[in-house]
């Protein structure tokens, strides 16, 4: 979904994998990327990241079920090993969010 609400741009792309579509957006203030296996993983994650170099960054599916063998696949999120291969200036903008936390987009 690509989103704008009072003037900011958002691009929730979902249950997705990296597309070159989403490559190829013009400006998009705020991302949020799925760090699963089953969706855009590590790599992947950090190329649209940096591709589109948003002003807030927030990776989903991750500290919300226990994660096991047989859901691993499905349920651990590499929120962190996305946010050691970025440069200090997205580490600025990335919020890994505890359920119940608020980031206002000013």
């Amino acid at each position: 979904y690509l989103l704008t609400i009072n003037g900011k741009t958002f691009l929730q792309p979902g249950d997705s994998y990296l597309l070159e579509d989403h490559l190829f957006l013009d400006h998009v203030d705020v991302l949020f990327v799925s760090p699963t296996e089953h969706n855009m993983y590590i790599d992947r994650s950090v190329i649209l990241i940096n591709t589109l170099n948003p002003d807030y960054i927030f990776p989903q599916h991750h500290s919300t079920v226990v994660v096991n063998e047989s859901r691993r696949f499905w349920a651990k999120g590499y929120q962190e090993e996305v946010k050691i291969r970025l440069s200090q200036a997205m580490k600025d903008k990335y919020h890994i969010l505890n359920q119940g936390e608020k980031v206002e987009i000013k």
